[in-house]
């Protein structure tokens, strides 16, 4: 061997066991098919997630009714043209909050729910406000109907009968815009009447500030009062400025209403009803009744 020559490398035979290779092979096969099978597994979701996004932005699953329960003052088609939904629309695209709010804001709309029937249907279910008063308007052709909260509903000619007149004038009213909160007391007040005085109760007028006046109908013939005025003229009891059969029922201030309301339905439901011209609850526990004869 000359010097600088590296001796021949030696080959090296490595004997492995059968068993050893076999199951080699087996782990290397079984990692494939893990691989695969998570391939598939992502595939078959990713085809899923199209095919559930291409159902989504198909006809199929699109708007085809609107169905609206409730809403008479508003009316069917004035609740649907208010959600702001259409025929057409994806129902996955729907905001039903936001076409809750746009109800809400109708002037009769007191709540409302929008929600989605598969496939294609969408259910509205309105609840709407109650007037339980009215206001005469300052053209003096119509009578703004309103609810307890003070909410403006509609401008009528005529309204029920039955309706509470509050003295006083609309100025620039609109459907839907909040009245004064002395107004809205008010209304308050005539939503929460006991059944006694809610039967004989024709207006309410505001004396001074703060205090309150019932003009009632102490018969027991609604008809007797119907379109009498809230002030006008009382033969033989000047001291008195409502027309017959009608009468006033002092409630003061606006603390104690409760007490006030319960000893003025007491009184009515209690004493001879004839002639009646005042009856003062200011002092709840000591109720004062005054007649026509006796008023001068």
């Amino acid at each position: 061997m000359s010097v600088g020559t590296l001796p021949p490398r030696e080959t090296v035979l490595v004997v492995e066991d059968p068993r050893f290779q076999a199951r080699r092979h087996a782990v290397e096969a079984d990692q494939r098919r893990h691989r695969r099978n998570r391939l598939l597994a992502l595939a078959a979701v990713l085809l899923g997630l199209l095919t559930l996004f291409g159902l989504s932005r198909s006809p199929i699953v699109a708007v085809n009714q609107i169905q609206v329960l409730g809403g008479e003052m508003s009316g069917p088609e004035g609740v649907k043209a208010a959600s702001g939904i259409r025929k057409g629309d994806q129902m996955m695209d729907l905001d039903l909050a936001a076409a809750r709010q746009r109800l809400e804001a109708l002037p009769w709309v007191r709540s409302a729910r929008v929600a989605r029937a598969w496939p294609a249907t969408v259910r509205i279910v309105v609840t709407e406000r109650r007037p339980v008063a009215r206001i005469a308007d300052e053209d003096g052709q119509r009578w703004w109907m309103a609810d307890a909260t003070g909410r403006l509903l509609d401008a009528v000619p005529a309204p029920p009968e039955s309706l509470v007149q509050i003295d006083g004038v609309v100025s620039g009213g609109k459907p839907g815009v909040q009245l004064a909160p002395r107004a809205a007391a008010a209304l308050h007040l005539i939503s929460h009447f006991p059944a006694e005085v809610a039967s004989r109760t024709v207006g309410l007028r505001f004396a001074g500030a703060d205090e309150i006046q019932l003009v009632i109908n102490p018969t027991d013939d609604p008809a007797a009062a119907a379109g009498a005025p809230l002030h006008g003229v009382s033969p033989g009891c000047p001291k008195l400025d409502v027309p017959p059969p009608l009468a006033v029922a002092e409630l003061g201030m606006v603390s104690g209403l409760d007490e006030k309301l319960l000893a003025l339905g007491a009184v009515l439901t209690q004493v001879d009803n004839r002639d009646l011209a005042t009856i003062d609850v200011r002092v709840p526990n000591k109720p004062v009744v005054t007649r026509r004869a006796s008023c001068q």
